[in-house]
C-alpha cells in the first residue's frame, strides 16, 4: 500500500534534506490532481495511474510524460501536515486551484469514497469546477463497453455515501475536515448531496447493465441504458418512476411536479432525467417547463 511506499522508500530517501520526494526530482507542469486511498494495493494503485496516462485525456503528450499530482510524494512526510490557516489554504486546496484535472483511483471497493480527506477533496473539486474522471486499472469508468467490478464499486459507494461516516488516519484532520463542512452551506447533507450527485458521471457508461439499492423501495433495481431508475413517492404514498411521471403528465394538460426534500436527495439529479427522458419520449408532446439551477446543468 502508499503506506508501505512511504514508510520504506520516501522517508528513507528524504531523511537527510527532510524534504519531499519531489524536490529530489527536476520540476514541472503538473497534468492532474490524483485523490486516492492509501490502503489501495499499490500496484492496483500504479497501474490505475498508468491506464489513464495511456488514454491522455486532452493531455496530448506521450503517457511516460505525464505528471501527476499525489500527496505521499509532493508532501513531506517528516512531520505532521501543515494546512494553513484552513483547508482552502491546505497544500491539498492549492493543489487543486493549480489543476485542471482531478482523477479520482477507484478499487475493487471504491474505498476512496469513505475516506475524509477524499470526500474533501472530491466536494472543492466539484466547487471549483474541475474536470473529475473515475479511474482504474481497466481505464477510464467512462469507457468501458461493459460494467466491472469497479463500476459497480463506484456506483454502490456514492448512492449510498455518508460523509459523517468517512474516516481518517489522523483525529486532528477529521475534526478539521467535519468542522468546515459544519460551517459550509448545508452542513454534512449538502456535502453529502454534491458528492453523490457525481454518480451523474457514471451516467455517461451507456447500456450496461448494473444494480443498486433503490433508496425508496430498498429493492434491488436495474442501472438501464447507464442511467439509475429514481423514483419519487409521490403525495398519496405511491411511487413513480420517470417515465411513469413522463406518461402521466402527457395525459393531464397543465399538470404541474413540485419536487421537495431534504438537500442531497436527488432533486436535481431526477429533475435532470426527467427532462432528458421527456425530450426522447413521444408522450411529451407539450411544451416542457422546468426550473433547474445553472449551476446545476
Amino acid at each position: 500500500t502508499m503506506h508501505d511506499i512511504v514508510r520504506v522508500i520516501v522517508k528513507p530517501r528524504t531523511m537527510v534534506r527532510h524534504c519531499s520526494y519531489t524536490d529530489l526530482l527536476p520540476a514541472g507542469q503538473i497534468d492532474a490532481f490524483v485523490s486516492h486511498n492509501w490502503s489501495e494495493e499499490f500496484t492496483e494503485f500504479m497501474k490505475t495511474l498508468e491506464a489513464y496516462a495511456r488514454s491522455s485525456q486532452g493531455l496530448n503528450k506521450d503517457p511516460q510524460e505525464v505528471r501527476f499530482w499525489i500527496c505521499s510524494f509532493v508532501i513531506c512526510q517528516h512531520g505532521e501536515v501543515n494546512i494553513g490557516s484552513g483547508l482552502n489554504s491546505s497544500p491539498f486546496a492549492k493543489a487543486l486551484d493549480g489543476c485542471k484535472r482531478v482523477i479520482c483511483a477507484i478499487d475493487r471497493t471504491a474505498s476512496l469514497f469513505t475516506r475524509v480527506w477524499c470526500v474533501y477533496e472530491l466536494f472543492y473539486s466539484s466547487e471549483q469546477q474541475k474536470d473529475i474522471e473515475f479511474a482504474c486499472p481497466d481505464g477510464l469508468l467512462t469507457q468501458s463497453e461493459q460494467l466491472t467490478e469497479y463500476q459497480q464499486a463506484a456506483i454502490d459507494a456514492l448512492v449510498k455515501l455518508d460523509v459523517e461516516n468517512a474516516s481518517a488516519s489522523k483525529d486532528h484532520d477529521k475534526a478539521v475536515i467535519f468542522d468546515s463542512i459544519r460551517a459550509s452551506a448545508g452542513g454534512f447533507a449538502a456535502v453529502s448531496g454534491r458528492i453523490r450527485s457525481m454518480v451523474g458521471l457514471l451516467y455517461r457508461m451507456g447500456a450496461l447493465e448494473a444494480h443498486i439499492s433503490d433508496p425508496i423501495s430498498g429493492k434491488s433495481v436495474a442501472i438501464e441504458g447507464g442511467t439509475i431508475p429514481l423514483r419519487v413517492r409521490m403525495r398519496g404514498g405511491e411511487t413513480q418512476s420517470v417515465n411513469e411521471l413522463i406518461e402521466s403528465n402527457a395525459r393531464t394538460s397543465g399538470k404541474r411536479l413540485l419536487l421537495v426534500g431534504e438537500p442531497g436527495c436527488g432533486k436535481t439529479v431526477f429533475t435532470k432525467q426527467y427532462v432528458l427522458q421527456a425530450t426522447k419520449s413521444n408522450s411529451a408532446s407539450t411544451a416542457l417547463t422546468a426550473r433547474v439551477p445553472a449551476g446545476d446543468l
